[in-house]
């Protein structure tokens, strides 16, 4: 009978330990993964690019021709190595555009980042920029999202006779 009782002593020790155990990491999985999503949150949340395509094509053609002649003026200031980030306050007439920072590619070409993360990010390139007046040109605005190879859309587009 003693022995009985031991027994039973330490199973139920056991069980009650096990009980804590598995309670125990059960509650530190949650924990962590509540931490996680509070720390990383906005970051993940940036890397998101679903949300900056939609917003970018629903952008008006009306606004998409404005905004191409706005950039171009902007390109003459711009640096191929320099980033304007948030620039918004510098460049009203872009504020309505969310975007992370303006590129110069060449004298022809500039480039915004609407969002995005690491290798998974969506960009806007105005191309035909600062095009002589005796050269025939396309003007266009073209969205890039995803990964490698990435997915390219003409937002915008006109062609100029000279």
């Amino acid at each position: 009978m003693p022995r009985q009782r031991a027994s039973n002593k330490i199973l139920k020790s056991i069980a009650v330990f096990l009980a804590y155990a598995i309670g125990g990491i059960i509650g530190a999985f949650l924990l962590l993964n509540l931490g996680l999503k509070f720390l990383l949150g906005d970051f993940l949340e940036s890397c998101a690019v679903t949300p900056k395509v939609e917003y970018a094509k629903s952008i008006p053609q009306n606004r998409l021709e404005n905004l191409y002649y706005q950039i171009e003026k902007i390109s003459s200031e711009l640096d191929s190595t320099y980033d304007l980030k948030y620039e918004n306050i510098k460049y009203p007439q872009i504020s309505d555009i969310n975007f992370s920072f303006i590129r110069k590619h060449s004298e022809d070409k500039v480039h915004m980042m609407l969002g995005g993360c690491v290798d998974n990010k969506v960009f806007m390139y105005f191309e035909g920029l600062k095009v002589s007046s005796t050269e025939q040109a396309l003007r266009k605005i073209t969205l890039s999202w995803g990964e490698y190879p990435q997915v390219e859309e003409t937002l915008w587009k006109k062609k100029i006779n000279h």
